[in-house]
């Protein structure tokens, strides 16, 4: 379908208009890490990067899997001390008004007013989950807390993206990539650690006032973006396509080769696959919510008298009610091909060549199955290195394994709701709550 510039425009005219409402209501107060097959790109400061964004407008209701969207995303220490990845849904949305996790963050943040002063109730008066919920646990005397967003995480907008300077890398590929505020490197540069997408303050706004405005649907367009690193203004975005068919001096002179002045993709871009990022972003289950925070939700109950377990658990087992349902109408046992991973496409081996490095992860004990029937041949299970590592119940949730013609295993097929992740060893996809690779047997949790 295609995509009129007009919907850019009057969706930057609504934004306007409900920016003008925020800060009229506003009183005085102040306002990654990532799978291993996906692959990102990442501003650096001071340095501007082209890039042109694939698909319509953002958390649009008509928008496909694959336009970019706003999301909240981080990273929680778990009553293990290792961190999960969350995805919680927006704030503002019915889904995320409802959810318990935003509604804990609420209660530990309770706030009143002394002296006409704002103040969290909880700060001083029960520190201990203040500082669980809102900095991890961090102690004030750590300098990672003034970095640490808590349960909360990040409100970040990520996006599929043509990186003009590496149009190599996208034609062999065949693929877009993702763009990142920042991409940390190990020691010996080896690794990358990138942070998932690009924080929404100071950025969206000036996409919708500024690009979608005056210039409509960003695929018309190269994007100029350059990460100025001031609270002010974080970011500068410029119509890269436009300077430089203008000469405008803005573009530095070293840059107008990567610029595209193309107003549509071309059938090579276009045909190239996009991260499913309605897959990649779903919200993170509460079966994963209560194996990781099930302690810290007692604690906080019995710190202040709530009763947010006994709701987190009431909706454990609801979605253990719905898997069974979805288990008892459909087939135990398949021919079909594996289940897609959390991308449109499969990445071809020159990515596995230079991987991005996982984060450290807690992979959780799994939450038992309604059945224990092994589904796999012989065959199958042999290839698999891990398969006597795991427990009847993980072994179980196996359906499928996809050998190439050596017999080793390239992918593998999952009865769960849970997020997979591919290993970092192996490249194959196991469910979070695994803590071994069922193809190469590599234990995750291993030094983390």
């Amino acid at each position: 379908m295609a995509i009129d510039d007009n919907e850019f425009m009057s969706f930057a005219d609504d934004f306007e208009k409900k920016e003008a409402a925020r800060n009229s209501n506003r009183g005085t107060g102040g306002f990654t890490r990532e799978y291993e097959t996906l692959k990102w790109t990442g501003l650096e400061p001071n340095k501007m990067k082209i890039v042109r964004v694939l698909g319509g407008v953002p958390n649009s209701p008509n928008a496909d899997a694959f336009t970019a969207r706003l999301v909240q995303v981080g990273w929680i220490k778990g009553d293990n001390g290792k961190s999960f990845r969350c995805v919680l849904p927006l704030r503002d949305t019915d889904a995320g008004k409802d959810h318990i996790l935003w509604r804990v963050i609420a209660r530990v943040n309770e706030v009143t007013y002394i002296n006409r002063k704002r103040v969290y109730v909880n700060e001083t008066k029960h520190k201990d989950i203040f500082d669980l919920v809102n900095y991890n646990g961090l102690p004030e005397t750590d300098p990672k807390r003034k970095f640490d967003k808590g349960w909360e995480g990040r409100h970040v907008i990520v996006m599929n993206v043509i990186d003009r300077e590496q149009m190599d890398w996208h034609r062999e590929n065949k693929h877009t990539m993702l763009l990142s505020r920042n991409i940390g490197r190990s020691a010996d540069g080896t690794r990358e650690y990138p942070e998932e997408g690009i924080p929404v303050y100071g950025f969206f706004n000036v996409i919708a006032t500024t690009l979608f405005k005056h210039y409509g649907n960003w695929e018309g367009y190269d994007i100029g973006i350059t990460r100025l690193g001031t609270t002010q203004q974080p970011y500068r975005l410029i119509n890269a396509s436009v300077y430089a068919a203008n000469g405008i001096p803005e573009l530095a002179p070293e840059m107008v080769p990567f610029v595209s002045l193309d107003k549509t993709l071309t059938d090579e871009e276009r045909s190239w696959a996009r991260y499913d990022l309605g897959k990649i972003y779903g919200p993170t289950t509460y079966t994963k919510i209560y194996n990781n925070l099930q302690v810290a939700f007692r604690r906080i109950d019995a710190t202040l008298g709530t009763q947010f377990t006994k709701e987190l658990e009431f909706e454990v087992e609801k979605e253990k009610a719905e898997r069974a349902a979805r288990q008892q109408t459909e087939p135990q046992t398949t021919t079909s091909a594996p289940a897609p991973a959390a991308y449109s496409a499969p990445v071809t081996a020159s990515v596995a060549a230079t991987p991005a490095a996982a984060p450290t992860r807690t992979r959780a004990p799994a939450t038992p199955a309604t059945t224990t029937t092994v589904k796999l041949t012989a065959d199958k299970i042999a290839a698999l290195k891990g398969w006597s590592q795991l427990s009847e119940t993980q072994q179980a949730m196996i359906t499928d394994v996809t050998l190439d013609k050596s017999g080793k295993p390239v992918d593998i097929k999952f009865d769960t709701d849970e997020g997979v992740l591919g290993c970092p060893q192996c490249r194959v996809p196991a469910p979070e709550s695994y803590t071994v690779c069922p193809s190469c047997g590599l234990d995750f949790n291993a030094g983390a």
